[in-house]
């Protein structure tokens, strides 16, 4: 029988903060949650760590496994959105940051979120249920959104980076499938596209793909 050892790396205790840009803005922090989530080839995996939060912002976690992470946001303020997040100095991009070192990881939010709404009908022009809704960025920098259609077809999405979108929806459809270029390309001319502005809100109606 052969030998394996392994060699653990310690734990690295990261700190950092959550800011607005605005800072002529009063905007509570008090509900934003910022979570780890360790990824494989783009993929999420199964568990995740919580950055503790005081009051003014400041973050810290300890024994962070080196590795590459997924930063997840969560409960924004009202009108907010996610600007950037960097790790020592570094800017996060839709993969995750590699983390090897103690180094400040920084938040920051924009008040000046967007908002897209609407509705999904049938050929027919009956609402259309439970349908996927698939929320894809024109440019780098934000990920692919999606949610489910109410019973009378409603949708929205909020704290949205300001920018151009498309919107697809799905009556039968894998859950996440839109994800995949491939898979979208045959269906690009039946996206509806929306631009909306720094703190606005655009209503769209939305068709269900055939």
């Amino acid at each position: 029988m052969v030998g394996l050892t392994l060699t653990l790396a310690p734990g690295i205790d990261l700190t950092g903060r959550v800011r607005v840009v605005e800072t002529a803005n009063t905007v509570s922090l008090a509900g934003v949650a910022v979570d780890l989530w360790p990824v494989l080839r783009y993929l999420m995996l199964g568990w995740q760590f919580r950055m503790q939060r005081d009051d003014d912002g400041r973050l810290s976690s300890k024994n962070v496994p080196p590795g590459r992470f997924a930063v997840e946001v969560r409960y924004l303020p009202d009108n907010c959105f996610v600007q950037n997040v960097t790790y020592g100095g570094q800017e996060m991009t839709l993969d995750g940051i590699e983390i090897t070192a103690p180094a400040p990881l920084e938040v920051v939010l924009s008040a000046t979120a967007a908002r897209i709404n609407g509705r999904v009908t049938d050929k027919a022009g009956w609402p259309a249920p439970w349908t996927a809704v698939a929320l894809i960025p024109s440019g780098v920098g934000s990920p692919i959104e999606s949610a489910i259609a109410r019973d009378d077809g409603a949708f929205a999405f909020d704290h949205l980076r300001p920018g151009t979108y498309k919107l697809m929806a799905w009556e039968d459809v894998d859950w996440g499938a839109w994800k995949d270029p491939e898979f979208r390309k045959p269906y690009d001319n039946q996206a509806t596209e929306v631009k909306v502005g720094p703190r606005e809100q655009q209503t769209v109606q939305l068709h269900v793909i055939l």
